[in-house]
C-alpha cells in the first residue's frame, strides 16, 4: 500500500477497521478483504485540525507500515511549529542587517538573516505550514520598516545606503531575501518524499 501523488495533493490510502467484504475476482472467483479508500490528505488534515476525525477506528498505510500515530503526531506539532517559527520571523531581519552594516562595515548580518530565514522556510515547508512563511516576511518587513523610521533624521544612516534610501533597501533586500527561501523550501520538500 504505497503512497504516491497526484498533481496538486498527496494521497494516501486508508484503510477501515472491522470492514470485510467479498470481492468479485476475474474467473469467478471471490474473496474477503477490507475495504480501501483514497483521500486527499489537505482535506484530512483540516478534518483532523477540526477534531472531526480524532475517534475514526482507521489506520494509514505507507509503504506497508502503520503511521497514524506519526501523522497525527505530525498534525499536533503543526500548530506549536507555525506559532513559534511566525514569532521568530516577526524580528526585523532586514533591519537587523542593515544596522550591522551601518554599525561596523559588515555584511555578517545579511548571512545571519539569508541562514535564519532559510531555516524557518525548510521547517515551516516540512510541516505544511507555507502560509506562516508569507505571513512572517510581511511582518518582518513591516517590523524592519518601523525601526528604520526611527532613524530617519539619522543623516549618516540615510546617507550610508546611497544610491538607495534606507526604506527602499529594506524592500529590496526583503524581496531578494525570498530567493534562498524559496530554495529552502524546494530543499524541504524534497526532503520530506524520500523520508516518507
Amino acid at each position: 500500500m504505497d503512497k504516491y501523488s497526484d498533481e496538486e495533493h498527496d494521497i494516501v490510502k486508508i484503510v477501515i477497521n472491522g470492514a470485510p467484504h467479498n470481492l468479485k475476482l476475474h474467473k469467478n472467483e471471490r474473496k474477503q478483504v477490507e475495504i480501501y479508500t483514497t483521500i486527499d490528505v489537505s482535506r484530512l488534515e483540516e478534518a483532523m485540525d477540526a477534531g472531526n476525525m480524532k475517534m475514526l477506528n482507521i489506520r494509514i498505510e505507507t509503504n506497508g507500515k502503520e503511521n497514524c500515530k506519526k501523522l497525527r503526531g505530525e498534525f499536533m506539532l503543526r500548530p506549536i511549529i507555525g506559532i513559534s517559527t511566525l514569532c521568530l520571523y516577526c524580528f526585523p531581519f532586514v533591519y537587523f542587517s542593515m544596522y550591522t552594516d551601518f554599525q561596523s562595515n559588515l555584511i555578517v548580518g545579511y548571512l545571519i538573516m539569508v541562514v535564519s530565514t532559510a531555516i524557518l522556510a525548510f521547517i515551516n515547508t516540512f510541516f505544511r505550514n507555507s502560509f506562516i512563511i508569507i505571513l512572517g516576511n510581511i511582518l518582518s518587513l513591516m517590523f524592519s520598516l518601523y525601526f528604520t523610521s526611527q532613524l530617519a533624521d539619522n543623516d549618516h544612516w540615510t546617507g550610508y545606503f546611497k544610491p538607495f534610501w534606507p526604506y527602499q533597501l529594506v524592500i529590496l533586500v526583503t524581496v531578494l531575501n525570498l530567493i534562498p527561501q524559496l530554495i529552502a523550501m524546494k530543499l524541504s520538500s524534497n526532503f520530506k518524499k524520500k523520508r516518507e
